[in-house]
């Protein structure tokens, strides 16, 4: 053969090499993003109860960091409004009519007259 002929084999057979050791380190990288989005879930379900929800979340989510912080006993309304810094007539409302509908919903559960504890 002739030399040039010998470069383009040699070429390609590196190319292909190449090739199948980029589909390995593929592979390999999709395990190891699989196994930082398993820690991460440990992480947000261990931290959850521990970290606050940042502001501008919505008021659903912030009964649910409540109700996890303090899941050893059943939550009022009113507490939860406590706990949440939140004052007047009409924001108490809202924490019920939202406790009601996530109890409806099955997000949380009724454990007696106007106390709440979270599912999770």
């Amino acid at each position: 053969m002739t030399d040039p002929v010998m470069h383009v084999l040699d070429v390609s057979q590196k190319l292909h090499e190449l090739r199948q050791r980029l589909d390995q380190l593929n592979a390999e990288r999709a395990a190891v993003e699989g196994q930082i989005a398993a820690c991460m879930e440990q992480l947000a379900s261990t931290a959850s109860s521990q970290v606050m929800p940042p502001p501008g979340s919505g008021l659903t989510e912030q009964i649910l960091w409540v109700l996890r912080k303090y899941r050893d006993h059943g939550m009022s309304p009113m507490e939860i409004a406590q706990a949440l810094n939140i004052t007047g007539y009409q924001p108490l409302t809202n924490v019920r009519v939202l406790l009601s509908r996530m109890w409806r919903d099955g997000r949380v559960r009724r454990i007696g007259h106007a106390r709440y504890v979270t599912i999770q």
